[in-house]
């Protein structure tokens, strides 16, 4: 029974480390959280806050977000959430899902967005995450609050078929490990 249990501790423990060492975890400074909507109207006018663009690469998975997050901006008389940055595939693929998840300036989430690309990127190929092709309309509550953008590949369809996906759950944990207690999703 003892060795048992030693077999079993030493194996939780094997993946445990296999666990941490699964996650990088790559956070930065983007936008200003002032941003102003016409020559009448700013949000957030006496803030000096940036926003954090959080972004969370699978060491198992066949693609890899090198930079990015969401940025909010004005267009007209519209707000829009917009996706930006750059991946780089591991493996060749056929088809990808990055999730985009928001929160506000304490940690609390507040919408999910997801992007589905299906093209064609062989082997070790990099590609920009593009502002105009993809963008959400937002409204004047949800720009006073955002303050945090998770972005994490969530599912990808390789060359050969086979679908990769993200453990959501093993995510949240390192999220923790992190310090990020605050961002449940």
């Amino acid at each position: 029974m003892k060795k048992f249990l030693f077999i079993f501790t030493f194996f939780v423990a094997i993946i445990g480390m296999a666990t941490s060492q699964q996650y990088e975890v790559i956070i930065k400074d983007g936008d200003p959280v002032k941003i102003m909507i016409n020559e009448y109207v700013t949000i957030n006018r006496y803030s000096s806050m940036l926003r954090k663009h959080i972004i969370v690469n699978d060491s198992n998975s066949p693609l890899r977000i090198t930079d990015g997050g969401v940025i909010l901006r004005s267009a007209g008389n519209d707000l829009l959430l917009s996706p930006f940055g750059h991946i780089q595939t591991v493996n060749g693929v056929t088809a990808y899902q990055i999730n985009y998840i928001l929160f506000d300036v304490f940690g609390k989430k507040f919408r999910s967005l997801e992007v589905i690309t299906v093209q064609d990127a062989k082997e070790n190929v990099k590609k920009s995450i593009s502002l105009d092709s993809l963008s959400w309309k937002s409204n004047q509550n949800e720009a006073e609050k955002y303050s945090i953008s998770l972005a994490y590949v969530a599912k990808v369809r390789r060359a050969d078929g086979v679908v990769w996906e993200a453990n959501e759950e093993s995510l949240r944990i390192e999220l923790k490990n992190q310090g990020l207690k605050d961002l449940s999703f």
